[in-house]
């Protein structure tokens, strides 16, 4: 990460020097990725905020990617830190973002944020659309490694769903007459 982090700094110099905003943008938004990966969320937060505010300033779809992708970051980072709504809320927007650009893979990201969400919130019908619809995008772009990220996180829903269902069975239901001789004990 250090190395990184040290020639993301200087390209930022450089880009700088050359005013070319786009650049020191994207910039930003790896440092604050790499900061994500670190668990710095403050950090990771204030740069893809800075990166946000200088995609705005670019007014095309890289623009609109860059603010796109920050907004997507930002969603994971409330995700981590438990704020499921402000997640949400920045995921969807995210997404609208990616699916007014036409990037698959970014509406496809989204959607597995936002499952991951929703199977957390024990909103499982949700989550399950929600990867369904990533799981076909990444189809059609032949993304195999993140079919298998979503179908991992769809077993491991599955399994649980199914421990859930196993507890249940092997509770002993109480009857009537059980409370009666309990009653009686006292």
């Amino acid at each position: 990460y250090a190395e990184a982090t040290e020639m993301l700094d200087n390209a930022i110099t450089q880009f700088q020097q050359v005013e070319d905003t786009l650049g020191v943008a994207q910039c930003l938004r790896s440092l604050g990725g790499l900061a994500h990966m670190k668990n710095n969320y403050a950090e990771a937060a204030e740069l893809l905020n800075n990166a946000m505010s200088l995609f705005q300033q670019i007014d095309n779809r890289r623009g609109i990617g860059g603010i796109a992708d920050c907004l997507r970051l930002l969603g994971g980072i409330a995700h981590m830190k438990d704020n499921f709504a402000e997640a949400v809320e920045l995921l969807s927007n995210a997404m609208l973002l990616f699916q007014q650009i036409n990037d698959r893979l970014g509406v496809a990201e989204c959607l597995q944020g936002l499952g991951k969400i929703s199977f957390l919130k024990g909103n499982n019908v949700e989550g399950r659309k929600a990867f369904s619809k990533a799981i076909s995008l990444y189809e059609d772009m032949n993304l195999k490694y993140k079919i298998s990220e979503c179908q991992i996180v769809l077993q491991e829903v599955e399994r649980c769903e199914q421990d859930l269902s196993d507890s249940e069975l092997l509770t002993p239901s109480i009857d009537e007459d059980d409370l009666i001789y309990s009653d009686n004990l006292l």
